[in-house]
């Protein structure tokens, strides 16, 4: 597992920040000795981070880590290691390999590197500015957070933000107090395993695909209950040939958004029948045009059978638009602007 370390004992003083870097050197000590891979954003003398460091280069166990630190910082004219890279602290390491990993722009896209990279964020302390921002940019991404309350900071009051997301026994032990003689550290890094197979930040999308495959049934009904009448009047047949196209592309759209990283909810609807109605609008006189230039005729719809076949047909056409949403109506969209600026030339 990737365990993204974050955290400070900028909010602390006295025998309390003493503790904090007590309890970070264990957790240091039990990462050594465990398969988890490490990966770190700081080495300053605040920092969560250089604590667990120092526990790590205490073990016998050689170890790598990741360190992900900003090439610039904008609006900052500090040349002070305080929110930076020690190199000095750094080559002082003999038993850790340090891959360092250089992103632009600052600290935020660091962070977000870095989150993307782990499974896993432990946040200890911190200010809500760092710590805060890239626990909860975390949670967004749905990786597994871990804000220990024990000393403060950030994280007590993300953990009471968060913590319906876990267990009361998750809470207890993630509550507890920090003991020199306790095996704070290794218990610390269980829990982190044991949490991050429930996956708590994970969204559960399975009502939201339960949603797209009831609408799609739904709309299907629908297209086949539109076949089944013999329309008396040209346009009703007409409208009847537009729902199904729209029904189809619609469809197609329920489809594309439940293969969908993030499934379409109810409020998106309306937007897609929208859509659809409009694309159902442009095949339809797209197939009046193509049948007035291949055989000089509009669609023949005052047949039933025919009606139907033509129907099927041009449901084909509205499913694939709606399964190819963005780049159908991205088409349609250049079309348009190079039909007006055709007519705006020749005027």
């Amino acid at each position: 597992m990737k365990i993204l370390l974050i955290g400070s004992l900028r909010h602390l003083s006295g025998p309390e920040a003493e503790n904090f870097k007590k309890a970070a050197r264990e957790l240091g000590v039990a990462l050594a000795n465990s398969k988890h891979q490490v990966i770190l954003c700081s080495t300053s003398p605040s920092a969560l981070d250089r604590y667990v460091l120092e526990g790590m280069e205490s073990s016998d166990t050689p170890n790598t880590v990741q360190l992900y630190f900003p090439l610039s910082v904008p609006n900052s004219g500090s040349t002070s290691t305080e929110d930076g890279i020690d190199n000095d602290f750094i080559n002082s390491l003999a038993n850790i390999i340090v891959h360092p990993v250089g992103v632009g722009n600052g600290w935020r896209p660091t962070h977000v590197r870095a989150i993307r990279e782990s499974d896993l964020v432990l946040a200890i302390g911190g200010k809500e500015r760092g710590t805060g921002s890239t626990v909860y940019s975390a949670e967004v991404l749905e990786k597994t957070v871990m804000p220990i309350p024990t000393f403060g900071g950030a994280a007590q009051s993300i953990f009471a933000d968060l913590r319906r997301r876990y267990t009361e026994k998750e809470q207890s032990e993630m509550g507890d107090r920090y003991n020199e003689n306790g095996n704070w550290g290794q218990k610390l890094l269980d829990l982190c395993v044991t949490v991050h197979k429930r996956r708590p930040m994970a969204i559960n999308r399975t009502r939201d695909l339960l949603l797209n495959l009831a609408v799609s049934i739904a709309l299907l009904a629908g297209f086949f209950a539109l076949l089944l009448p013999d329309p008396i009047t040209t346009p009703v047949q007409a409208l009847l040939l537009s729902l199904s196209i729209a029904i189809a592309t619609m469809v197609g759209s329920a489809v594309r958004e439940t293969m969908a990283d993030s499934p379409t909810r109810w409020p998106s609807y309306l937007s897609i029948a929208t859509r659809s109605i409009l694309a159902s609008i442009v095949i339809y006189l797209l197939a009046q045009v193509g049948s007035l230039v291949l055989n000089n005729d509009p669609l023949s719809i005052t047949d039933s059978t025919e009606l139907k076949t033509l129907q099927i047909k041009l449901a084909v056409f509205g499913l694939a638009a709606g399964l190819v949403w963005e780049s159908f109506f991205s088409k349609l969209g250049e079309w348009a602007k190079g039909a007006v600026d055709s007519a705006i030339r020749s005027e």
